[in-house]
This record gives C-alpha cells, structure tokens and sequence, in this order.
C-alpha cells in the first residue's frame, strides 16, 4: 500500500453505499475541481481517539478524493492495479489505497497532489483549463500541443517532456484511451506559481478491459492520429519532444524487464481473473507494437 495516510492504521469509511452515490453525485453536478465520469468524493480525516481515523465527507476540497465503487465494475480495483504497475515502473503518480466502505465494497482513496506536506493549497491547472476549452472538449487535441504547452510553461522543460512521454508510452502499454486533456494537469508548487511542474499521472485505468476492439487508441491525437499506431508515430511524439530514438527504446526495454514483476502484481490484484489473463496478454501485444 502506496504511504497515503501518515496513519499506522488504515482509515475507514463509514457510509452506506446508497449515501455515498448519492454524495457522489451531488459532488459530480458541482462542475469543480474533482468532476469527471467517475463518481468522486472529496473527504478528509476525522480523528477519533484510540480508534482509527474515520473519513469523512467535506464540500469539494477534502485532503483526499475518494472513489467508490460503481460502473463498470472492479474499476477502483483496475486504477489501483495500473497505479501500482506505474510505481513499479518509477513513473510519479498519484499517492492511492484500497479501503473498504461499510459494506466492505472497496473504493480508491486518493491523496490530492495538490496540496503540500503542510496541507496547504497550490495551484493547479489542467489543459483543458490551459487551453481555454470547455471539458465536454476534453478529447480534442494532440499530444503534440500539450508538449509544446509544457515547454513553454513549465520549469525544466526537458524533464517535464521526458515524463510526460514515459506516461504516454505507459498509457499506450495498458490500454488507457481515457488519458484526455483533463487527466493531464500543471501545478504550481509555491506562492508565486513560479514552479511549474508536469503533475504526478492519475486517473490512470485500463479502459481497454471493458470496452470492444473497434475503439481508440489514444484520447489525445499521436502524429495526427488517434488509433492504428505504431512505433512511427511514437517516435514522431518523441521527435517533438527532443527525445531521442535511443531513449524511446530505454524506455520501452525498461518496461519489457519488468514484465514478470508486473504479472506478479497482476495476478494478486483484485481485478476478475479472466481479465487478468486479459490484461497481460494486452500489455505484451502493445509492448511488442513499440519495440523494433
């Protein structure tokens, strides 16, 4: 379990199912921060003496976002997983656990990564928001424009670029066609914003595993295209980014040494079964697609 809480023991929440899709949905029609298809909640930790702490619920900025269990099922499960094969691979994410509700259903919990060890508040931007889109526009744009955005913009640029095509290539790797202009996001990290930084990856989820083949490839467009790509269009991204070829293939050979540490984690994950069959037959078709 990723150190979400700085507790010894794992909160608990303690809400009816039908009272937290209820909130849920209040909290979705607000339209702010934490909005999204997945139902979210924003919660914070409520001390209780000599017992866990308990979670809960607060109007929008909470410490962390809670995301219960919904449609399609096992989706906590699968975010959880993808996290957790993101920090096997050293890619920056988003601090998350699995607890319980009442019903003992599991949801992810998530630590807000825009808030600093002191619990304060800094600023944070999503390109739709950079971009002065409207999020019912969230998948119109390419990889390429959110590149050129990020150097502009952020403080070590080379960096940032770097980053942010290891979490295209991961994206890639396990399906994620939700990876869209409001799931990548700028913060800044003190009072005078003048420390830009590529967020840490979140919302990351293997939407592959519910949804048919005849489908996208890729929320955002890779040299002009969405779906049908191939090592040419990464390295085209690459290209862009002023990342070498040699670096493409460090990256992809990194995620090939790691496929047996994945399976692993795949296999005592809490996902169905036949789609963790499915899930590693997908990353080794896409894996294999990048290499040469």
């Amino acid at each position: 379990m990723m150190n979400v809480f700085d507790e010894k023991i794992v909160p608990y929440v303690d809400i009816d199912d039908q009272i937290l899709e209820i909130l849920a949905k209040k909290q979705l029609n607000k339209k702010l921060a934490i909005t999204g298809v997945q139902k979210k909640l924003s919660l914070d930790l409520a001390k209780e003496t000599g017992k866990s702490s308990r979670m809960t619920v607060t109007d929008l900025w909470g410490r962390f976002i809670f995301k219960p269990k919904g449609a399609p099922p096992y989706l906590p499960e699968n975010e959880h997983l993808c996290l957790k094969l993101a920090q096997v691979a050293k890619i920056q994410v988003e601090k998350a656990a699995l607890i319980p509700t009442k019903s003992g259903a599991l949801g992810l919990m998530a630590a807000r990564f825009d808030r600093n060890s002191s619990h304060d508040e800094f600023h944070q931007e999503d390109f739709c928001q950079i971009l002065n889109k409207e999020s019912f526009k969230k998948y119109n744009g390419s990889l390429e424009q959110v590149g050129k955005i990020l150097k502009q913009k952020s403080d070590f640029p080379g960096d940032n670029l770097y980053r942010l095509y290891e979490q295209t290539i991961f994206n890639f790797i396990i399906g994620n066609v939700d990876a869209h202009l409001k799931n990548i996001s700028l913060v800044y990290e003190n009072e005078t914003g003048k420390k830009i930084l590529l967020s840490p990856a979140y919302d990351l989820i293997s939407t592959d595993l519910y949804i048919s083949d005849d489908h996208e490839e890729s929320a955002l467009a890779i040299n002009g295209k969405k779906n049908k790509l191939d090592r040419a269009d990464f390295l085209s991204l690459a290209a862009g980014y002023g990342i070498s070829l040699k670096t493409h293939d460090k990256i992809t050979h990194k995620f090939q040494k790691i496929l047996p540490i994945w399976d692993k984690i795949i296999d005592k994950s809490f996902i169905e079964n036949n789609k963790k069959i499915e899930f590693k037959k997908l990353i080794r078709k896409k894996i294999k697609r990048l290499c040469v």
